[in-house]
């Protein structure tokens, strides 16, 4: 009898370990099947993430064709003005144009222009006074 009572013991072993044999196994299959979820939810909240900015900026790109397209209009729209003003076939006072060149080189954003090279002194001049070079002031 001790050989049956051995049989009995090493069966209900199996059993056992059978038992926790199967637990483990649907542990791991219950965690894969977790992982995979995750990485399905993953993989559908970049594609949603992706199909957002690319709906963005596709309205980045139309707002910038309507912007383009405006500068455009309004560029050949002065353009047209300017050249339909009257004396707009004269030409300018060279004077003029070097005051104007002159001015514009005193701002920082013209200065470094190549064209700005020899039309300001090195060091600027400064104002006289009003009345300098005149004289005394006299009875009007």
């Amino acid at each position: 009898m001790k050989w049956v009572a051995s049989i009995l013991g090493s069966v209900v072993a199996l059993a056992v370990l059978g038992g926790l044999l199967w637990f483990v196994l649907n542990q791991v299959g219950a965690k894969k099947a977790l992982a995979r979820a995750q990485i399905q939810a993953g993989t559908a909240s970049v594609a949603a993430g992706q199909a957002q900015a690319e709906t963005a900026a596709q309205r980045i790109i139309v707002a910038g064709e309507a912007h383009d397209h405006l500068d455009i209009q309004v560029h050949q729209s002065n353009a047209q003005a300017i050249a339909s003003a009257p004396g707009a076939d004269r030409p300018l006072d060279p004077g003029l144009v070097g005051a104007v060149n002159r001015g514009l080189c005193r701002y920082q954003a013209f200065a470094a222009d190549p064209g700005c090279a020899g039309l300001l002194e090195t060091h600027p001049a400064e104002l006289p006074d009003a009345g300098a070079g005149r004289g005394p002031p006299g009875p009007d």
